[in-house]
This record gives structure tokens, sequence and C-alpha cells, in this order.
């Protein structure tokens, strides 16, 4: 047989991977047409079969695919990361009416809290400043409060990974653990909501804020007990309390964010 040296990290070995580091020895083989068909299909598959699971098990079993990844079942699922991206494009392309992250120029325009005014008086000063109408103004704030709100709300996966932290400190779980948990978490809101959403969308043609608003906080709420009685191996007492106590930490997240964002794209136009 003969003997190969590895292109990547020049290894020397026989067979058609190299040991060290996977990479694959190229035939030309590899670039006729049904060999280009067969990976692409293969790729296809492999995809939606991860993708399929991954989802799955987010939705239908609570802390499940945690503990799966940090026992170190991965190669049935995708990456905790990789969900929550494809959730976040997800939720902010079908879900771009809904505010969630940010507070709409309409919002604090007819609002009197104390933000609200602070708004309001630097959308005046910022056209008196650039020559512009207030109007215009706000059609900008609209663009950056858009923009930042979906680049940044990947905060909340630290965020939430140190509640869990501090609510389980005793476990002696390592960082990278909580991570992967509020990363799941956090996934199964974003997806709950976009799925909640478009039921609403389809059975009602109005629906009241409320309707839509406390079944996700009761099924998110449910969902964070039962994963954190799996994943932590809590008690009952202190997996009911800690799972009240990190929702509410997760919603008052949420209003700061959506008020620091405000703010951020206030001062931000130019």
């Amino acid at each position: 047989m003969a003997l190969h040296t590895c292109i990547h990290c020049h290894h020397k070995f026989n067979g058609q991977f190299c040991p060290a580091c996977g990479e694959k020895v190229i035939k030309s083989s590899d670039f006729t047409l049904r060999s280009m068909l067969n990976q692409f299909m293969d790729v296809f598959f492999h995809l939606d079969s991860k993708l399929f699971l991954s989802f799955r098990k987010l939705l239908f079993s609570p802390g499940i695919l945690s503990l799966r990844y940090v026992e170190g079942l991965r190669k049935p699922f995708m990456k905790p990361l990789q969900i929550f991206f494809l959730v976040n494009i997800l939720f902010f392309l079908l879900l771009s009416k809904v505010d969630l992250f940010r507070i709409p120029a309409k919002q604090w325009q007819h609002s009197e809290y104390a933000l609200s005014a602070s708004l309001k008086a630097k959308a005046q000063l910022k056209a008196e400043q650039l020559n512009l109408t207030t109007a215009e103004i706000e059609n900008r704030y609209e663009g950056l409060s858009n923009s930042f709100a979906k680049g940044f709300v990947v905060i909340f996966i630290p965020i939430l990974a140190l509640v869990f932290f501090l609510l389980f400190f005793r476990k002696q779980f390592q960082v990278g653990k909580h991570i992967v948990f509020a990363t799941h978490f956090f996934s199964f809101v974003l997806l709950i909501l976009v799925l909640w959403s478009l039921i609403l969308e389809v059975l009602f043609t109005e629906v009241n804020r409320w309707f839509f608003v406390l079944p996700v906080i009761l099924f998110s709420l449910s969902y964070l007990a039962i994963a954190i009685r799996r994943f932590y191996q809590a008690n009952l007492v202190w997996t009911l309390l800690a799972s009240i106590l990190a929702f509410i930490a997760l919603l008052q997240g949420i209003e700061v964010y959506r008020e620091l964002i405000s703010i951020v794209s206030m001062n931000s136009i130019s």
C-alpha cells in the first residue's frame, strides 16, 4: 500500500485518511460528476438528519440535548452555537415586527416614561444638529436599532450562563457546561416565540398581546424547570425556585437590553 504524506499536517500514513488530522487523500475520481453529486447528497442528508434530531430534542426533550452534549454524545446533533445562530436567523427573519429586543420609535414617541422623554429630546436635538426632520431621525434610529438588536443578542448566552452558575455553584460545574445549557435554553425561547407566532397567525387575524406573551412565558418556564431538573439533577423545590429566578433574570435582562439598544442607537445617529 502506498505511503501518503498529509498535505495539511505532513504526517506520513497508509490508507485514505490521515490518522493525525483526518484529512482525506484526494484522487482524480473525487472530481467526477458522480462523485460530486454523491458528496452533495451526503452533506445534505447528513445536515438534514442532524437538524431534525437537534430541533426535535430541543423542543420536546428539555435538558436532554445539553446533557448529551456534555456527556460527549455530539455526532448526531448540531453544536449549541449552530442551533442558536440558526434559530436567531429564523427569529429575526420571521418575527421582524415583534420588537422584543428593541424599543421602536413609535413606542417612545407615544410614551411618558423617563427613557421615552429622553429619546424624544435627543431625537429633536439630533434633528437640529444634522439639519434633518424628526421623521428622518426616526428612520435612521429604526435601522440602527434593528441592526444592533440582531447583532448583540448573543450576549444573553453568557448572561444566562452566569445566572445558572450562581444558582448552581455548589454543583461545581465547569463554566462551559453552563454556557451549553444557557445556549440551548435561550434557543428554545426564541424558537417557541417563532412557532407560537406562526400558529397564531394561521388561526387568528388579530391577537391580543397578552395572548401571545403569556403562553410563551408558561411554555418557557415549564420547559426550564424540566431542563434544570434533568441537567443539574436538582431537587424539586430548588428546581422550581431556580427556574423562576432564572426566568425573572431573563425578563429583566431583555428590558435592560432594549433600553441600552435604544440609547446606543440614538447616540449612533450621524
